[in-house]
């Protein structure tokens, strides 16, 4: 697992596997309260999280 932020930006992604490839993450699932998107393959395997207002949980 490994964590990229973008201070400027206020994200973050947070990578489950080692890589994504292009067109790896297949359906992307709003969180219900809309702070995050979760990336799956096709497989439904959970790839990564993308936060949004990310200095509140991971920049602090």
């Amino acid at each position: 697992m490994r964590v990229e932020c973008d201070a400027s930006a206020n994200m973050a992604y947070i990578y489950l596997v080692d890589s994504i490839a292009p067109g790896e993450a297949v359906r992307q699932v709003p969180a219900e309260d809309d702070t995050a998107i979760l990336d799956f393959d096709s497989h439904g395997r959970l790839l990564g999280i993308e936060l949004f207002s990310a200095r509140a949980c991971v920049l602090s």
